[in-house]
């Protein structure tokens, strides 16, 4: 299945016929109407990480979580639904977070995450500190709390700094290049109060005390492709490797011109590391030994800055 799914991206071209790999991007699929705060899991394939109360507003709700009214303000998109996240809230460090389950992410292809957010009328404030963390698992160790996620997540819009607007959406993107074949998205705030940045606004008269309130919308992790090839994937053209699939061991050419030092990192598909080789050399030999048959992705790195990435099959 994952060499199937492989091979359909690979025949997609142009950067139009990028694949969003995010369910339900823009919260409009549900499992039964919101009714209550707290009800994101009504949302299909989204869920909260943590204990905190993520929303879902949809505008089959006519009250306090509609769309494009609800007790935290007005606003309203294509779907007429989306998510609602606390990033702030006084002197607390209390945080909500949306998250959901991706196919394996491509260790060293790129893609471009995207997410829209507004500041509810209701705020006190606006913030910054927003990024997504890319798990194994989309539930993070402090499942259990309702409290900042303590982990620096992969992406940070930290260029977009306090994001402000609250009659519009704001668009946030950046591209990332995983590591690993993560299989978890969680998007939110992952500043503390003593390090975010939060700006006091034209209050709303909802709240006794300060808090930043955010609606969420479009998420997106979209593998960048032009003339139907991955950007990473580009450097291939210095790649080349036989037999395709391999049985007892696969042979990497390395078409530099001349040798220098390199290290061969080989990860199966769910982003462990299973074997490195570092030499000096244009030609990789790799033994199959105890590789299990399946798909796998492999990294080069060279002492002068420059990085090749592929995919291998063992038979």
């Amino acid at each position: 299945m994952r060499i199937l799914i492989y091979i359909v991206l690979l025949c997609l071209s142009g950067p139009a016929m990028a694949q969003n790999i995010v369910p339900n991007p823009d919260f409009s699929a549900t499992t039964a109407c919101p009714a209550y705060l707290g009800d994101i899991h009504k949302c299909t394939g989204w869920y909260r990480p943590t204990s905190g109360s993520s929303d879902y507003m949809n505008g089959c709700n006519t009250a306090d979580v509609g769309v494009p009214a609800n007790m935290y303000g007005i606003q309203d998109n294509r779907a007429h639904a989306y998510a609602g996240i606390y990033t702030y809230y006084g002197t607390a460090d209390y945080r909500e977070y949306i998250a959901t389950h991706i196919p394996p992410m491509v260790p060293g292809a790129v893609y471009r995450v995207t997410v829209r957010v507004s500041v509810a009328e209701q705020a006190h404030v606006a913030t910054d500190g927003f990024g997504v963390w890319f798990t194994k698992d989309a539930r993070p160790d402090s499942a259990g709390f309702d409290r900042v996620i303590p982990v620096i997540p992969q992406v940070r819009y930290t260029s977009y700094g306090v994001v402000r607007a609250k009659s519009v959406w704001t668009t946030m993107t950046t591209e990332y290049v995983p590591d690993s074949a993560y299989t978890g998205l969680i998007f939110g705030c992952f500043l503390n109060n003593a390090a975010i940045t939060a700006e006091t606004d034209t209050p709303g008269t909802m709240f006794p005390q300060e808090v930043g309130y955010y609606y969420v919308d479009s998420v997106a992790v979209e593998r960048i492709w032009r003339n139907g090839v991955g950007i990473a994937d580009a450097e291939q053209d210095m790649v080349h490797s036989y037999p395709t699939p391999f049985h007892d061991a696969v042979h990497i050419i390395l078409t530099t011109g001349t040798p220098q030092h390199f290290i061969f990192r080989l990860y199966n598909a769910a982003g462990s590391v299973v074997r490195t080789i570092e030499g000096l050399d244009t030609n990789i030999v790799m033994p199959r030994e105890e590789l299990p048959t399946g798909l796998y992705y492999y990294s080069i790195y060279y002492d002068d800055g420059l990085t090749s990435r592929g995919v291998l099959t063992a038979d």
